[in-house]
């Protein structure tokens, strides 16, 4: 079997303060699979003018992406299972 070393990924995951509890569900498994990640406000990702210099994968909570994009939380419509 022929094997290629790859690098790790960078991981930021993208929080927007309006709903941590999922957040931390996240966090927790990251933190017990020692699996490294920077913990991002949708702030700084606004900011950011190079994401991928600082970043080569993004995580957030189902929602986070379309609240970041509405500057709100979309948590407010149909649950999620």
């Amino acid at each position: 079997m022929k094997v290629h070393p790859v690098k790790t990924p960078r991981i930021g995951y993208i929080h927007t303060w309006l709903g941590t509890q999922d957040e931390g569900w996240w966090r927790m498994e990251f933190d017990r699979l020692r699996i490294p990640y920077d913990y991002i406000s949708t702030q700084v990702v606004a900011k950011e003018a190079n994401l991928i210099s600082k970043w080569t994968c993004w995580c957030s909570r189902p929602s986070a992406g379309r609240a970041a994009d509405r500057g709100g939380d979309a948590m407010w419509r149909n649950p999620l299972p």
